[in-house]
């Protein structure tokens, strides 16, 4: 999406999104006031954000995948600059999963790996990520490798119609899923559908950049209006998905 269309789409959620004091939904005011708006540092995020540094640095050229599905080059530092999530979302995707603390963690999308690390290092179970670029995981191994969590991070290498079923039949619910790899209609519904087999009341879903085009919107708007859907949360740029039948059927877009 260019530049110019997302300030639109950011302009239309500026002016409809609500902060505190808009919320009657207990779940969704104590979730908004102890986690979303929080925004604290914690001493391990230094290293990840070096590592993150390290890879910003780093021109050397990998094999990669282009948006027509055509094999090209890309350096490593356009790769972290493009693709991984900046630090302030970064550490809201960390608090979420310290403040649900799920036993499992399924990340479509490892790119090199930062959020991974700051999903693992959030919890006490495993994460387990998917990506399918061989090359760009082999960078993010490394570092899970060389951390102190690498003991709790699996990881699946091959296009996700290939790997989630195998993960999803390898775990008993899907606790905490975060969405940020395929960033398109079709896709990002298959794999809503896929993971909703073995969604649970307490399941939580993150969905990475639901405003990024007509296509992730349009996705955004049916995983919204599905049965087993209770509440939504629309931050702009993610998307979180709750399945609590004791909540009631709400859509917040909140300011963050």
């Amino acid at each position: 999406m260019n530049k110019l269309l997302m300030a639109l789409h950011y302009a239309g959620y500026y002016l409809t999104s609500h902060n505190a004091h808009h919320i009657h939904s207990p779940f969704v005011y104590q979730l908004y006031t102890r986690v979303i708006s929080p925004d604290k540092n914690q001493k391990h995020f230094k290293e990840i954000e070096q590592i993150r540094k390290q890879f910003l640095n780093n021109h050397y050229k990998i094999p990669t995948i282009n948006s027509t599905n055509s094999a090209t080059e890309k350096s490593i530092a356009d790769i972290a600059k493009n693709s991984l999530k900046s630090p302030r979302y970064a550490r809201l995707i960390y608090r979420l999963a310290t403040y649900f603390n799920p036993s499992v963690c399924v990340e479509l999308g490892t790119s090199l790996g930062i959020s991974t690390l700051y999903l693992v290092s959030a919890i006490n179970g495993k994460v387990i990520t998917l990506e399918g670029n061989d090359a760009v995981l082999q960078l993010a191994r490394q570092e899970f490798d060389k951390s102190s969590y690498g003991s709790r991070i699996e990881t699946a290498q091959g296009m996700f119609d290939e790997t989630l079923p195998g993960v999803l039949a390898g775990i008993s619910n899907t606790d905490f899923v975060f969405f940020d790899g395929n960033h398109q209609y079709e896709p990002t519904l298959k794999y809503f559908n896929m993971c909703l087999d073995k969604v649970h009341s307490k399941s939580v879903f993150v969905f990475d950049d639901i405003n990024w085009s007509e296509g992730m919107k349009r996705a955004w708007n049916e995983i919204k209006n599905h049965p087993k859907v209770t509440v939504t949360i629309d931050l702009f740029m993610m998307g979180l998905v709750f399945f609590d039948p004791d909540l009631s059927k709400q859509d917040f877009v909140l300011r963050y």
